[in-house]
């Protein structure tokens, strides 16, 4: 009888290896066709070389967001003056802050190239202006001539070459012997050529807001070689308010109207702003 259930034991122990191997290379089979599955699904995937993996997607483009309002003249430098005395570096800080006022109200920032009367050199107000990212600038002034009560806006004008390089002096020799710039790199006093086409798309809309309010006014922009908008790197204008004649008082109120037409402006030029100013 002790064979008997050896015997039985014996066979019962070789079935449950038999079922232990068959489940071990079951288990081994489910592995390897699921391993060929995905080497499969991975040659089927298009293939991409090493650059196209190692670059990052591109980010979105901000739209315009910053406004640089640039209040002419200031400290020692008066501008023009008024036959009561007043001088224009006041007048124009004046209307940039009630510029400034309303464009904040409507979600922009704004920077200032002078908050109090202060004369930064043309270089710095540029440096302040090209240190912003999908930006705009806007140079505030009062004229000396003019219709009063009527406005201008302004793009940069660059000289020929041929008339620039024929007028010799410092800024002649300087493009003379000057080294060329490296690739991806402008020239400060060449910064506001990419921007010129831009400069005056903002300069139309600002001056048909402007011409609906201020009579005697053009409809449409002009480019005259405003110095402060040469090395602005970004599109830029400027708006001069005529003229220094008028007293304070009747300056003082064109700024409701000059405010609002110069934000409603930039609120359309913002539904046109190309990424980069460009």
């Amino acid at each position: 009888m002790g064979k008997y259930f050896a015997g039985i034991s014996a066979i019962l122990c070789g079935v449950r290896r038999t079922r232990i191997f068959g489940a071990v290379c079951c288990f081994a089979v489910v592995c390897v066709m699921a391993h060929i599955s995905s080497a499969r699904a991975q040659q089927n995937q298009p293939q991409q070389n090493p650059t196209q993996q190692a670059v990052a997607p591109p980010q979105a483009n901000e739209s315009l967001r910053t406004v640089v309002l640039d209040a002419a003249h200031g400290g020692t430098d008066s501008g023009a003056r008024g036959p009561t005395g007043l001088a224009e570096k006041d007048i124009v800080l004046e209307f940039a802050q009630a510029i400034a006022s309303s464009l904040r109200a409507q979600g922009f920032q704004v920077v200032m190239t002078r908050e109090g009367d202060t004369n930064p050199a043309f270089d710095d107000r540029a440096q302040t202006a090209n240190a912003q990212t999908d930006a705009i600038f806007i140079s505030l002034h009062v004229g000396s001539s003019g219709p009063q009560g009527s406005v201008r806006t302004y793009t940069y004008l660059f000289p020929p070459p041929d008339v620039e390089a024929a007028a010799g002096g410092a800024i002649a020799a300087q493009s003379a012997t000057a080294p060329s710039a490296p690739p991806g790199f402008l020239l400060w006093r060449e910064a506001q050529k990419p921007y010129l086409v831009q400069s005056g798309k903002l300069g139309d809309l600002i001056q048909v807001e402007l011409a609906d309010k201020f009579k005697e006014s053009p409809n449409v922009s002009r480019s005259a070689p405003v110095y402060q908008l040469r090395s602005i790197a970004e599109p830029a204008v400027a708006v001069e308010i005529s003229n220094i004649a008028m007293d304070r008082a009747k300056l003082e109120g064109l700024i409701p109207d000059l405010v609002n037409g110069i934000t409603r402006a930039v609120m359309a030029y913002k539904t046109i702003y190309p990424p980069g100013g460009k």
